[in-house]
């Protein structure tokens, strides 16, 4: 889920585009919740199959599973990404790929998160260099010469 501080400041095509985003997700998460259940029904009937079914059975559930999250945390830091352009520029940071995992898309504590990213971006906004621009050369001309 978006973060609700966030959601309430979305135009609406970006709040149309998450809810697409959110979607995927959730069939993927009722697809993940299928593997889970196979690998439980695998564990409870183990001693009634083979052994060797049972082994690859459950290493190509968690081969998919694996797969199956890895795309949930794809779709994840997608979905950071195309809310960041609508946040201010020193908010930014908190749009990374390392957000602690949880039901909010931007994590538990939002406003940790801010107030942590307002400080990095000042910190780094006051070590970076001021772009040098060219600036020709002031030429001293004496008045009424050249008035136009």
């Amino acid at each position: 889920m978006m973060n609700v501080e966030i959601w309430k400041n979305l135009p609406s095509h970006s709040k149309l585009a998450d809810l697409r985003h959110q979607q995927i997700q959730q069939t993927m998460s009722y697809g993940l919740i299928c593997v889970s259940n196979i690998v439980n029904l695998v564990a409870s009937k183990s001693a009634e199959m083979l052994k060797e079914i049972t082994r690859q059975v459950l290493k190509l559930t968690i081969v998919s599973a694996n797969l199956i999250g890895d795309q949930l945390q794809e779709i994840n830091s997608k979905r950071r990404l195309e809310v960041k352009r609508y946040l201010n520029s020193e908010y930014g940071s908190i749009c990374s790929s390392q957000v602690k995992n949880s039901e909010w898309l931007f994590g538990n504590d939002l406003n940790e998160s801010l107030k942590a990213s307002k400080v990095s971006s000042s910190v780094m906004k006051q070590t970076m260099a001021k772009p040098s621009r060219y600036r020709p050369y002031n030429i001293l001309r004496p008045s009424g010469i050249y008035a136009p």
